[in-house]
């Protein structure tokens, strides 16, 4: 017990005379602190779990972020920022080097990235750089704007980013067709991707309606 503790920690002249301790003032006063005392000792173990970014709510995290220099992206997942709180040396020993760069693109699902010096295409761009990469899986519009914030953070300083090339890849099969209706007119607006890697077999086909029939011609490439 805290009262017990605290009983046996108090100067010798509170344990004076011939009284026992549980008639002593002194004692009945550490008993009445005990259950404070142990509140506050359990909330100061709280308090102090929240100074490590691994354990700390999500106001706490914010609060450590700004210690070192961190604010949370917009399109950042919570637990993003709290792995970039937690590893923020790393992190900072990382940005503004090629190698750097692609590891913490890397944590963001951007692998297979290629950075280019503009410099080896325009000599009047010396401080400009092209950013490409695969993503197999698609990119949604939260993540390519979450990935541009990035890399405002860690590209060099002296340089500006001049564009961020995103390639998608693919290995599924890709059918086309084209169809001709007798006696109306459709137009289609398709929406064209300009370069589209494909490792699967290309099905094309051609064919027309006569009445109400369909007749279908495939050919294989």
């Amino acid at each position: 017990m805290i009262a017990d503790w605290l009983w046996g920690i108090s100067p010798t002249s509170f344990k004076a005379g011939n009284k026992k301790k549980t008639e002593r003032d002194v004692y009945k006063l550490y008993q009445v602190w005990e259950n404070n005392i142990e509140n506050f000792r359990q909330h100061a173990f709280k308090v102090r779990k929240q100074r490590f970014p691994q354990f700390a709510n999500s106001n706490a995290l914010y609060l450590l972020g700004k210690e070192r220099g961190f604010n949370r992206f917009k399109n950042e997942t919570e637990e993003e920022f709290r792995s970039r709180v937690i590893n923020a040396i790393s992190w900072y020993k990382k940005a503004g080097t090629v190698k750097g760069i692609k590891e913490i693109l890397a944590l963001y699902g951007f692998e297979n990235v290629k950075i280019t010096p503009i410099l080896q295409t325009d000599p009047t761009k010396w401080a400009e750089f092209l950013i490409e990469a695969d993503i197999p899986n698609g990119i949604t519009e939260e993540r390519f704007s979450l990935i541009s914030e990035i890399l405002i953070k860690i590209k060099p300083t002296h340089e500006k980013l001049n564009s961020l090339n995103i390639y998608l890849t693919s290995d599924f099969k890709q059918n086309r067709a084209a169809a001709m209706l007798s006696g109306h007119d459709i137009t289609v607006y398709p929406y064209q991707v300009k370069e589209l890697q494909l490792s699967a077999k290309d099905y094309t086909a051609i064919g027309y309606q006569a009445v109400h029939t369909t007749t279908i011609y495939p050919a294989t490439n």
